[in-house]
C-alpha cells in the first residue's frame, strides 16, 4: 500500500468502491440497487455510477434491467473460481472432463455462458486419429451448440430469446433457423437432461452436453463431441451416461 510522509498506508478512495461493492454484491444474492449500492458505499450516486456501469461493461457485475439490480458478473465469479482452494473448482472439473474422456475416448468440452454466446473454457482432447479440435477461449452461438442449449435449458423462453436475438445464422445445412426450432429442443432438454447438436456447428460431427448446477444455478455446459460415422446408437447411448453420471458427480461435489 502507498504511504504518505508519515509512513501511513493510503488507501485509493476509487479502488476501495469497487472492491467494497464487490464484497457487498457477494452477501445479496438478490443484487441491490444503484440507491442501496450508495448507501451501503456512504457515497452518492452520481459517484457510484461510473464505477458500477464500468463494471458491468467488463462483465464483473450484471444488471437485470427489469428490477435495476446489480448482481455479481460472470467474470467475478471466473476470477473467485480461479482461486477457490488453489482453483479446486476447475481441477474437480477437469478431473472429471478426462473421466469422461477415459471412458469414452472422445473429445469433452467445458462451457459457460458470456455475452449471450457459449465460452468454452477448458477440453480434454480424444487420442483417436479423427477427432473434434477445439481451442480454449473461443465463443460460439447458443442456439446451434450443444452446449449453448444446455447452459439455457433451464431459463424462461423470454430471456433466451433476448440472449439469441432474432438472427439465426445458418452455418450447416443441419443449422437449426428459428426460435420455435430452438424453444422445442430445449423442451427436450428438460425432459432429457441432455442437449444435443448434430452438425450445427461443425458438419459430421455430433455434440451431446448436459448442464450443470451449482448451488442449484447452471454454471457450466459440458459436451463430447463425436465424429458423425462413430456416432452410433450404442456410442450416442455410452455418452448419455457418462455424462448424466458425471454431472450428478459434480453437482453434488461442487453444491
Amino acid at each position: 500500500m502507498p504511504k504518505d510522509d508519515a509512513g501511513r498506508g493510503v488507501e485509493h478512495r476509487s479502488t476501495l468502491r469497487v472492491l467494497t461493492i464487490l464484497r457487498l454484491l457477494a452477501r445479496h444474492e438478490g443484487g441491490m440497487t444503484l440507491s442501496e449500492l450508495g448507501r451501503e458505499v456512504g457515497a452518492p450516486k452520481s459517484s457510484i455510477y461510473p464505477i458500477i456501469h464500468t463494471m458491468a461493461d467488463q462483465g464483473f457485475v450484471e444488471l437485470d434491467e427489469a428490477s435495476a439490480r446489480y448482481s455479481i458478473g460472470l467474470k467475478s465469479y471466473l476470477v473467485g473460481m480461479s482461486y477457490d482452494s488453489g482453483g479446486r473448482a476447475m481441477r474437480v472439473v477437469t478431473d472429471a472432463m478426462r473421466s469422461v474422456v477415459d471412458a469414452c475416448n472422445e473429445t469433452c468440452q467445458l462451457g459457460v455462458l458470456e455475452d449471450g454466446r457459449a465460452l468454452y473454457v477448458a477440453k480434454v482432447d480424444s487420442t483417436e486419429a479423427i477427432s473434434l479440435k477445439s481451442d480454449v477461449g473461443k465463443s460460439l452461438p447458443l442456439y446451434c451448440t450443444a452446449i449453448g442449449k444446455a447452459l439455457v435449458s433451464e431459463m424462461p423462453l423470454d430471456e433466451v430469446r433476448k440472449l439469441v436475438g432474432d438472427r439465426f445464422e445458418r452455418i450447416t445445412k443441419t443449422t437449426i433457423t428459428s426460435f420455435d426450432q430452438l424453444a422445442r429442443q430445449l423442451e427436450q432438454v428438460r425432459e432429457s437432461g441432455i442437449a444435443h447438436d448434430g452438425g450445427e456447428i461443425t458438419e459430421e460431427v455430433d455434440c451431446l452436453a448436459v448442464p450443470i448446477k451449482v448451488r442449484g444455478e447452471v454454471v457450466y455446459g459440458m459436451s463430447v463431441s463425436v465424429p458423425s460415422f462413430r456416432f452410433t446408437r450404442e456410442k450416442e447411448q455410452m455418452v448419455r451416461e457418462i455424462l448424466m453420471d458425471t454431472r450428478d458427480r459434480l453437482e453434488r461435489t461442487l453444491s
